[in-house]
């Protein structure tokens, strides 16, 4: 399995849904491209995102949500930075809610997970059950419901 941050471009040629603001004052902020945690106080765009667009734009399941981004530009996370029982280690403590789409992109499996948990879950209950037709997973924050990442096979 592999972690996918933004599967899809952040759309940036609509500046009404983009706002250029510092981390919250609450930290934490998970920047989407490099998957690591904004430093407090540091320059971030949050940003309108859509995982489904362009290419899932058949799915009932479709619509933006809020995100977090460096304003500058920072490296994609790959796979090998700070990586975990397959996830970086950050998010090992927090809750994490698994949506599964099949190849249609409708959504077949869902649950709340503890992140540390999340990759095994994914192998056993997911992509380990052929019944599913597991295609793809979008993962999001369970408290706000922000799109964290994507999880392919």
């Amino acid at each position: 399995m592999k972690i996918v941050p933004l599967p899809t471009p952040v759309e940036v040629s609509q500046p009404t849904t983009i706002r250029s603001t510092v981390t919250p004052t609450f930290g934490g902020a998970p920047c989407r491209r490099c998957l690591k945690n904004v430093a407090l106080n540091e320059d971030v765009l949050l940003v309108s995102y859509n995982p489904f667009l362009p290419e899932n734009r058949d799915t009932p399941y479709s619509g933006p949500g809020p995100i977090f981004v460096h304003a500058d530009e920072c490296p994609w996370y790959d796979g090998t930075q700070d990586n975990e029982l397959g996830i970086p280690t950050k998010y090992h403590a927090r809750s994490l809610t698994a949506r599964v789409y099949d190849a249609g992109n409708m959504m077949v499996w869902s649950k709340v997970v503890e992140g540390k948990k999340l990759m095994e879950t994914l192998k056993t209950e997911v992509f380990g059950d052929p019944e599913l037709e597991a295609e793809y997973v979008h993962v999001h924050f369970t408290g706000p419901g922000c799109f964290a990442f994507k999880v392919v096979p």
